[in-house]
């Protein structure tokens, strides 16, 4: 049970810093979208901030913290996503994958 536990955590970390890696490296499809969403001059600081919140999300001792700066940062994802009229099925999908994997390893913090 611990090492589902510890790949339930670990494969949505995962995803979510190759996304960071993504935005810092300039992907040329990530721009062009990012860019037409008014938040291309960001990337950087975005890809970081995913980056960071990801291995915190990963650190046992931070994995709260990391969660709700995840669940903020998708949150706004999900919301720009929204007045842009774009697909919301990304930070959705985070998004449940996220309080999922944190009830499964913590449930108090619902409660």
């Amino acid at each position: 049970m611990e090492i589902l536990k510890l790949v339930l955590i670990i494969l949505p970390a995962l995803l979510i810093i190759f996304s960071g890696i993504l935005k810092i490296t300039k992907n040329k499809k990530i721009v062009d979208m990012l860019t037409i969403m008014g938040v291309g001059e960001y990337l950087s600081l975005l890809g970081l901030a995913e980056i960071l919140f990801a291995l915190l999300f990963l650190y046992p001792p931070t994995r709260n913290i990391g969660f709700i700066f995840l669940i903020c940062y998708f949150s706004g994802a999900l919301a720009t996503d929204l007045s842009h009229k774009n697909t919301i099925v990304a930070p959705v999908v985070i998004l449940v994958i996220l309080f999922v994997v944190q009830y499964i390893n913590s449930p108090a913090l619902f409660f």
